[in-house]
């Protein structure tokens, strides 16, 4: 082949989405609903005996089984990614479970296209699945269902001890768990950074995602297809209560969907041999990966390096810069990963360029690890109908603790992408981390903090901040009742307030002290 025919190329795409079944006797698993998202992403590629060239897939990691102790629902197979390529038909010689993150489906486009580029693979199947609200639905009913299958064949699990990792030492003592807690935590050290105050910059957050509700109210694969107004994303009332500071529950992911999506990679030449016509083709024209400090250890609570230097490499490596996308679909979890993209990228509030292809993770859903190949399936559909034009994906995994980046075009590159994620992790790791006290005592500046909330009403406080004596970073928690310190935290922002820090068997705890 010559190094165009070589230049990778997504071919085929496939979603499907199962409102809750009445008879949850019929609910689908994840194996039912990834097949049916997997065959339409074969139907895709107008191409019939596309199956029989399939030689690696890869299935992105089930949001039940990136939790420690996992224990697969209803007995399914531990073997995803096969037993959907035994569903389909597909002999595959490379059978994967990622690891887990939001990063994972572009990263697994990016690691794949350049397999498939250097000759090694001829057709890649990625996928992924999420069936949370089934398997939600049919515990509280007391359903008991089969969903175990004999899987033929090995299959390569990436997945590791991660998600404890991510959430690290510190976050487990103090009962940090939740990502809304993390990234309320991350939302407010940005907040503050920027001298915002809390009016404000919820105003602001209800104005990035009210557009998001309307394109997820318009997407028949949302799971929750509903438009709000910026005032109904950011004012708490019983339906929309708070959850954790600075968010209520209409701007956070919801994870109780019934989602799949899937998406096929090979190369321009394959392409042309399999007989996919040339509309369906959309060349991958820059990628991206980098993995971020952890995050007590980063300079600013509130940003990723990681993040803008894998946004900046990936259009570096496209040729393109910012004014050249036309169409995006940036990780939406919460806010925070949109505004610090917007922010990379120079995008301002008044571009009428949308941010979602798909609605966002609060309104569209959240499947888990799974979104952004939903949102990458969206980003082909739109660009085979915008010929010339340029897309962007980010994808984020674990607490802005992981990127993958892919920039998305119609017509061939002048040369295939290339992540190099060593350089930018390098980059990363170049940072001045800062050192943790794990057992501080004394007194402390406040940085940031979470308020979690039950009922609507506080609950308990976990604050970050910096030793006096030292400028070591610590993390500590209310003490249980103590109303003062929740009081300190609901209507004004303690930030550079002393606390007195002190070490417990469970965890630091803190005390607001007189300024």
């Amino acid at each position: 082949m010559t190094q165009a025919e070589n230049f990778p190329v997504v071919i085929g795409v496939g979603q499907a989405m199962e409102p809750l079944p009445s008879d949850l006797t019929h609910a689908s698993s994840y194996v039912d609903l990834a097949t049916v998202a997997v065959g339409r992403a074969l139907a895709d590629t107008g191409a019939p005996a596309i199956v029989d060239s399939i030689d690696s897939v890869a299935a992105v990691r089930t949001f039940e089984d990136s939790l420690p102790g996992a224990r697969r629902a209803f007995n399914g197979p531990w073997n995803f990614p096969g037993a959907v390529a035994q569903r389909i038909g597909a002999e595959s010689r490379d059978c994967v479970y990622e690891k887990l993150g939001g990063q994972s489906p572009q990263g697994l486009v990016n690691e794949f296209a350049e397999q498939c580029s250097r000759g090694e693979g001829r057709v890649a199947l990625l996928f992924g699945a999420e069936v949370i609200a089934n398997v939600k639905a049919a515990r509280r009913a007391g359903i008991e269902l089969d969903w175990s299958e004999t899987v033929h064949g090995d299959f390569t699990d990436r997945g590791g001890n991660e998600a404890l990792e991510l959430v690290g030492a510190e976050a487990l003592r103090h009962g940090m768990l939740k990502p809304m807690q993390f990234y309320g935590l991350m939302e407010t050290a940005r907040r503050l950074e920027l001298g915002i105050g809390r009016d404000d910059y919820a105003k602001r957050m209800g104005e990035l995602f009210a557009p998001f509700s309307r394109i997820a109210a318009g997407n028949a694969y949302a799971q929750f297809p509903q438009a709000f107004s910026p005032a109904e994303l950011i004012e708490p009332d019983k339906d929309n209560p708070m959850l954790v500071s600075p968010y209520t529950l209409n701007l956070v992911s919801k994870d109780s969907v019934n989602q799949a999506a899937a998406v096929l990679v090979t190369t321009a030449g394959r392409a042309r041999e399999l007989g996919v016509p040339r509309d369906r083709w959309i060349y991958l024209h820059g990628s991206a990966d980098a993995d971020e400090l952890p995050l007590l250890e980063r300079p600013g609570l509130g940003r990723s390096l990681a993040q803008k230097l894998a946004l900046e490499a990936a259009m570096d490596d496209a040729g393109a810069d910012a004014a050249d996308i036309a169409h995006f679909d940036l990780y939406s979890c919460f806010p925070l990963p949109v505004f610090n993209s917007t922010e990379t990228l120079g995008i301002g509030p008044d571009d009428p360029r949308p941010l979602t292809q798909t609605g966002g993770l609060p309104y569209f859903g959240g499947p888990g690890n799974n979104y952004s190949m939903h949102a990458i399936a969206a980003m082909i559909e739109t660009l085979r109908a915008d010929p010339g034009g340029l897309g962007l994906i980010h994808a984020n995994g674990g607490f802005l603790s992981k990127h993958s980046v892919g920039v998305y075009g119609s017509e061939s590159p002048s040369k295939p992408p290339a992540s190099d994620k060593a350089r930018l992790e390098d980059a990363v790791r170049r940072q001045a981390s800062v050192r943790i006290d794990s057992a501080p005592e004394g007194i402390g500046m406040i940085d940031s903090w979470v308020v979690s909330y039950r009922g609507g009403q506080p609950d308990s406080v976990i604050v970050v901040g910096r030793l006096e004596a030292s400028g070591a970073r610590f993390m500590a928690a209310n003490r249980p009742g103590d109303e003062a310190a929740l009081r300190g935290f609901e209507d004004s922002d303690p930030v550079g307030r002393p606390v007195r820090v002190e070490p417990e068997i469970d965890g630091n705890r803190f005390r607001l002290t007189r300024n």
